[in-house]
Parts: C-alpha cells; sequence; structure tokens
C-alpha cells in the first residue's frame, strides 16, 4: 500500500491505521553456543554412534557454513579437489523420487565454497567411505534437520 500512495496509484493507505491492532508474534531465537562449550561440542560430534555420514556432515557443516539442502543435495562433479573449491550451482539436475533435489545455491546463482584442508579431509573421508554422494545412498536421504 505504500508504496501504491508513494507513487500516486491511491491517495492514502487504508492499512495504515490497522498498525498495531494485530499482535505480531514474538520471536523466540535459539540460543548460540557459548565459545567456553565448544570444544564440548567437537568432543560430542566425535563421539557420536549414530550414522556415519551424518556425523561427517555436521563437521563438514561446521567446517564450511553451507545450507542443509547444499550438503544434502550435492554431487561429486561439482567439488574440485585440485583447487580446494566447491561450485554450488544455482540449480541442480533433480534426482528422480527425491523431493527438492534440484535446489542448488540460496542466492540462484553459482555459489564458491573455498574447501580447507580439513574440509577436504572431511570429503574425502565421506568419498572414500563408498557413499554415494548425492550425500545420499539413493535409499536414505540424509536428514533435511541435519
Amino acid at each position: 500500500m505504500r508504496y501504491a500512495v508513494q507513487n500516486g496509484l491511491i491517495d492514502y493507505n487504508p492499512a495504515q491505521e490497522m498498525a498495531g491492532a494485530i499482535a505480531v508474534a514474538k520471536r523466540t531465537h535459539r540460543p548460540a553456543l557459548p565459545f567456553e562449550r565448544f570444544s564440548e561440542l567437537l568432543e560430542r560430534i566425535d563421539n557420536f554412534k549414530g550414522r556415519k555420514l551424518t556425523k561427517l556432515a555436521v563437521k563438514l557443516t561446521l567446517l564450511i557454513f553451507i545450507r542443509s539442502s547444499e550438503l544434502r543435495f550435492a554431487r561429486w562433479s561439482e567439488i574440485d579437489f585440485d583447487n580446494a573449491m566447491w561450485t554450488i550451482p544455482a540449480e541442480r539436475e533433480p534426482l528422480p523420487g527425491v523431493k527438492h533435489s534440484h535446489r542448488g545455491s540460496k542466492m540462484r546463482t553459482p555459489h564458491l565454497v573455498p574447501l580447507s584442508c580439513q574440509a577436504l579431509a572431511v570429503l574425502t573421508e565421506i568419498k572414500r567411505s563408498a557413499v554415494i554422494m548425492n550425500l545420499c545412498s539413493l535409499v536414505t536421504m540424509i536428514s533435511e534437520s541435519l
């Protein structure tokens, strides 16, 4: 409505009178992990007894800060081990029967992610584990709540 007023499409904003009439739900943010407890987090990840792929995916996420969908739908062809660079495409070829597998980078433009030695080591371990990357073994997909 403000846009319409500013561009002379309407004389006044009738919604302006509604300001404050509807209570806005208060957002609750999850608390950040205090730095002092970071070593505890790393220890818990190392001691995790669940699926190895989940453990490696969490480690990788901590190293390169990408979105879970960017990781879950990754393809080996996107990762350049020689130049330590991951190019997340704007959009991916969808995997048959896998919802949202076409998702690429959030901004829908190629996203370059530099890979540290540690990130490359985790990726190498994932690859060595004979886990088919799309980071999925077409039977079981990594959870969206990674």
